[in-house]
């Protein structure tokens, strides 16, 4: 074999080795910052989307609404944070539940899942239920906090809202 051919062959070989190699690093490297499933539970979620949807048109029908005291624009400080969210409607409220998700946009890490029972919420009147819980947010940036709450056993009313910690 000539000399350009054995350079060639050497230079065709530590190419394709470079190539195989950032290859192996690039499955090992995405491998070690894969984050799980958003929602576990989509599949029987996106199955019961109807129940869901009359659900809460149920509980909008009867004047249901969640408040918050969240700021509308304002940032907040990364320091413990006292949440408060009013779920009131028309018709009395004999039972209601508040799941609370905290979360960053697109990604499930500092994920916070928060479930406050009914005897966790204060009375207002017959018709208004006041749920507070503290919240350390663990840092800075956009945040997107979700409250639903379960209304009388068959009704949800839903919030969503975003927030800048600084």
């Amino acid at each position: 074999m000539s000399k350009s051919m054995r350079i060639a062959f050497i230079m065709i070989s530590l190419l394709l080795g470079a190539t195989v190699a950032s290859g192996i690093w690039f499955v090992k490297y995405a491998m070690s910052v894969q984050e799980p499933v958003m929602d576990d539970a989509y599949f029987a979620k996106g199955l019961n989307y109807q129940n869901r949807v009359a659900s809460l048109d149920r509980a909008k029908a009867q004047g249901f609404a969640i408040a918050t005291n969240l700021p509308a624009n304002a940032p907040l400080s990364r320091s413990k944070q006292q949440l408060t969210f009013t779920v009131s409607g028309k018709t009395p409220i004999d039972n209601a539940t508040l799941h609370i998700v905290i979360e960053r946009p697109a990604t499930t890490r500092e994920r916070k899942i928060l479930d406050l029972s009914f005897a966790q919420s204060a009375k207002i009147s017959e018709t208004e239920r006041k749920f507070q819980t503290e919240v350390d947010f663990p840092g800075s940036g956009l945040w997107e906090i979700s409250a639903e709450a379960a209304v009388n056993k068959d009704m949800a009313v839903y919030t969503r809202q975003t927030v800048t910690v600084q």
